[in-house]
């Protein structure tokens, strides 16, 4: 009789158990895997720019000399990329890493030269939003410059 009720106590454990998260993809977690897991890094990876827009040099027909400033929360300037000399592209690949509650600017400059630079425009990112899932890239359009942030995750 002891044996019988020690066979269905571990045949009723190993029913009742269900998913421990082992099958669930990265950063989920739960029974039915909708746990989102909040990471604890997220690295920005790349930067890229197509600009569609005109104006930005001395020639109205020549396109700007792009380049990237990353800022983190405390507004300190982490990345400064090299310019992109006459160009509608632009882009950047490398890893700086943030927390996931973490908060950057990227503003987009022209470079005009001589030590003087026009920003094309800035947008702030939360680097990781609860709910949102983990997207690898983000794009968003900035006064006629496209630009795609590439991002990965460790949980």
């Amino acid at each position: 009789m002891k044996r019988l009720c020690f066979a269905f106590i571990v045949i009723a454990l190993g029913v009742g158990c269900g998913k421990d998260g082992k099958d669930c993809p990265a950063g989920f977690s739960g029974e039915d895997c909708n746990i989102e897991l909040t990471p604890s890094r997220v690295d920005l990876v790349s930067l890229s720019a197509n600009v569609t827009s005109t104006g930005w040099d001395i020639l109205p027909s020549s396109p700007p000399d792009v380049f990237f400033v990353v800022e983190g929360s405390g507004g300190a300037a982490l990345l400064t990329t090299s310019v992109c000399l006459d160009s509608n592209t632009c882009s950047w690949t490398g890893t700086l890493s943030f927390g996931a509650s973490e908060t950057c600017v990227i503003r987009v400059f022209d470079d005009d030269g001589l030590g003087f630079r026009e920003q094309i425009g800035s947008f702030s990112l939360d680097v990781y939003e609860n709910g949102g899932g983990f997207p690898t890239s983000l794009t968003g359009t900035l006064s006629g410059v496209t630009v795609t942030v590439g991002l990965s995750y460790d949980h």
